[in-house]
């Protein structure tokens, strides 16, 4: 039976006041979520303006003229050659090396440099050593040597002036503080190519025999550690590091083969000293990374955010949905959840992410540099805070973008560490040696030769306690660290993150 008119006005008005309803709704929700937008916002961002007096609080300083020393004329940054090569105005030392090993009349020239880098490559965790011979090269590791250092001759004039920069001041590598009202450029990474040169030089001269010379190139690395440490942000502690690990290769090679002499041993232990002295250690390269990533979002705070960083967009959302194992990898699942992600990301308040920067900074603070807990356990707190911090598989998108970064704090500070520990094992090696050449044999514990030819017991970085000295089967020193997990697996490595970092010799053949 048809609707009467009456009845159908009073479904039409059913479905106005149904409309009507429904939009009042959607105003309240939207109103709603924009208030609470604004809210966060704003709560945000005075959360942000209170910081730096909470930082300076807690002994941290957020002015980058109080953490930072101005390259100024004077010192090693300022250099005018340094400067030039900063700039890219000078050709880079192992750049112009390899244009000019090019000339070299030989099919491959870097064969030439391969022959001299892997001749009994060294590992200092496992003590491998073995011979690397390139047949169509021709050349044993002694002329391979010779000829690495004719083509370096053609740079003594460059070296030299490099060398007298090395004993300028130490400085930050920014020419003025006002570089943190701009893009900032990590100049540092110009030490890159002169520490390789430096290392390949060293090792050249130790296979032929130049004890002195090598040692110099050593000092001057260290040199130029010391002016990556002036001012050490994570990209220093990266190239210190691998410089380290590299030069130390050198030093274990000779004393593997018995080359350094007593003289070249004090030498060194003068250099390990002066150097281990020097080492700054993670927590002072956490506080200078802080003030400059303050420093930097402070800017963003006053002119708002990028449009990349680091060459990558800025708006390129961090993952906020986080896909369930037991979810299919469909191809729509994929695509709903990046358009998820890119949602989250473009409505995220610019208060909330402000907020999470003000949460990594307090996580810093409290976890990553409180003395209380074991250095291992702040390095792999690292790499756990972002998988702990999800809820019910979400995450903050402000929250991932800020703690994204302490992925790569990671494996930097562990490394950082490593070296540090090098450096003793080093120290004691050295000590075991000049034993070993006034007595006729290395000494079998500790209480042997501390404090005669060591002045203490080395400490352990990672354990807080001592480096562990012992001899194996053929009476040569095997000396380690517990690493980064803090377990003593007597002198076993298994990796970066497990086992001991320990400095042995080869079998004896």
């Amino acid at each position: 039976m048809p609707e009467t008119p009456a009845e159908m006005s009073s479904s039409s008005k059913a479905k106005r006041r149904w409309l009507k309803a429904l939009l009042v709704t959607g105003l309240l929700l939207v109103a709603l979520g924009g208030g609470a937008w604004v809210a966060i916002d704003l709560l945000g961002k005075a959360l942000w303006r209170e910081h730096p007096s909470e930082l300076e609080a807690a002994g941290f300083s957020v002015d980058p003229s109080l953490a930072f020393t101005p390259a100024v004329e004077g010192t090693f940054w300022a250099d005018p050659f340094v400067r030039g090569m900063t700039d890219g105005e000078i050709p880079g030392l192992r750049e112009r090396f390899e244009e000019l090993l090019k000339s070299d009349p030989h099919h491959d020239p870097m064969a030439v440099v391969r022959n001299v880098e892997t001749v009994r490559r060294s590992s200092l965790s496992r003590g491998e050593s073995f011979e690397v011979f390139d047949a169509e090269l021709g050349l044993d590791p002694k002329e391979s040597a010779e000829r690495v250092m004719a083509i370096m001759r053609e740079l003594d004039e460059d070296v030299d002036r490099f060398r007298d920069a090395l004993r300028l001041a130490p400085s930050s590598p920014f020419p003025n503080l006002s570089v943190f009202d701009a893009d900032i450029e990590f100049p540092a990474a110009v030490a890159v190519d002169p520490l390789r040169l430096l290392s390949l030089r060293a090792r050249c001269l130790l296979k032929l025999g130049h004890l002195r010379e090598a040692l110099d190139d050593i000092e001057d690395a260290f040199r130029l550690h010391r002016h990556l440490e002036a001012d050490p942000v994570l990209i220093d502690c990266l190239i210190i590091s691998a410089s380290t690990s590299s030069l130390l290769r050198v030093v274990w090679d000779g004393l593997e083969r018995g080359l350094w002499d007593t003289t070249s041993l004090e030498t060194l232990d003068r250099l390990f000293v002066e150097r281990i002295d020097e080492y700054h250690g993670f927590a002072s390269v956490v506080r200078c990374e802080l003030c400059y990533t303050h420093a930097v979002r402070t800017r963003w705070f006053a002119s708002g955010l990028p449009d990349e960083i680091d060459g990558v967009p800025f708006d390129q959302p961090p993952q906020t949905f986080h896909r369930p194992d037991w979810l299919p990898e469909w191809r729509w699942i994929a695509a709903s959840q990046d358009f998820l992600d890119g949602l989250a990301w473009r409505t995220l308040p610019p208060g909330a992410l402000f907020a999470a920067f003000v949460d990594f900074d307090r996580w810093v603070v409290g976890t990553l540099l409180n003395p209380e807990i074991p250095l291992g356990e702040r390095i792999d707190s690292l790499e756990k805070i972002l998988p702990e911090n999800r809820i019910m598989g979400f995450r903050n998108p402000g929250f991932e973008f800020a703690f994204s970064s302490a992925y790569g704090f990671g494996a930097a500070f562990s490394r950082y560490e490593d070296a540090k520990a090098l450096l003793h094992l080093a120290r004691a090696a050295v000590a075991a040696e000049r034993f070993r050449l006034d007595t006729g044999g290395y000494p079998g514990a500790w209480e042997d030769f501390v404090p005669r030819w060591l002045g203490s017991v080395p400490a352990d970085p990672w354990s807080g306690g001592s480096l562990i000295y012992r001899l194996d089967e053929e009476g040569r020193p095997v000396i380690y660290s517990v690493g980064r997990n803090g377990i003593d697996n007597d002198g076993v490595s298994k990796s970066r993150t497990e086992g001991d970092l320990v400095w042995r010799y080869s079998a004896v053949e």
